[in-house]
């Protein structure tokens, strides 16, 4: 048998505590990151509920023609329902809450604070597309907080819920692998079409920016095949669209 000598044992130890060493550093800061962001989270809603009390009757006109479409979809009167001037997935997402026996007044709130989460999640999310230090995140994400949470109280319009909508959108277009994956370009559609529902400004913002980051996408592909796969992806992309 051939014997190891301790300091050959000591040896690979070592190399393999360096080789665990950065991994276990990755680890910690990422369990750091998401207990820092959780927190964000938790002073959002405190928040939130805290100045609910206050703004609770804080509506603008056009909050009243969204809670009167969320009664019509609540009541069965789609017929009604539809017009041809507010987007209509808000008053969806609001008729829930009435369902439910909640205030409208309230229920605009609550909705508003749940988008606003989502917006929040969302910024967080695309923050790892660039790249910045941990620091710059955390403080980026505690402003943003304090931004969404004035808009959710203020007024009651889709224009945080397009905002959350298209940070989703931009979370799959700008990633350096979106043209290895076929369903991102089909995601991006379905994506733009909930915008559209949300705000009519979405229709044409979608097409053009979509166009111009696939174009972009084309440029940088250093092959052929790279390129065939952003050709799809941007033509499926537009048929979902087009088709929801």
């Amino acid at each position: 048998m051939q014997s190891v000598s301790p300091s050959a044992n000591r040896g690979e130890k070592r190399r393999a505590m360096e080789t665990k060493a950065p991994n276990m550093y990755k680890s910690s800061l990422q369990r750091g990151s998401r207990r820092v962001f959780l927190l964000a989270l938790l002073l959002y809603a405190i928040l939130g509920l805290f100045f609910l009390y206050f703004y609770r009757y804080q509506l603008d006109p056009d909050g009243v023609s969204y809670i009167s479409i969320a009664e019509k979809y609540a009541s069965g009167d789609f017929q009604r329902a539809v017009n041809g001037y507010w987007g209509p997935l808000l008053s969806w997402l609001l008729a829930p809450f009435l369902l439910l026996g909640i205030p409208p007044l309230i229920s605009t709130k609550l909705l508003s604070l749940c988008i606003g989460a989502l917006a929040i999640v969302c910024f967080r999310s695309l923050s790892y597309t660039f790249q910045m230090s941990e620091n710059i995140r955390r403080v980026l994400v505690f402003s943003v907080v304090l931004i969404v949470l004035q808009f959710a109280m203020w007024i009651f319009t889709p224009d945080l819920l397009l905002t959350s909508v298209l940070l989703c959108y931009f979370i799959v277009i700008f990633r350096t692998d979106y043209a290895e994956r076929t369903h991102k370009g089909a995601l991006c559609g379905a994506i733009g079409a909930i915008a559209y529902l949300a705000k009519s400004y979405a229709f044409a913002f979608f097409l053009l920016h979509f166009f111009i980051l696939n174009g972009l996408h084309y440029l940088r592909s250093p092959t052929k095949e790279n390129k065939r796969k952003v050709l799809r992806n941007y033509i499926l992309g537009l048929a979902v669209f087009c088709v929801l």
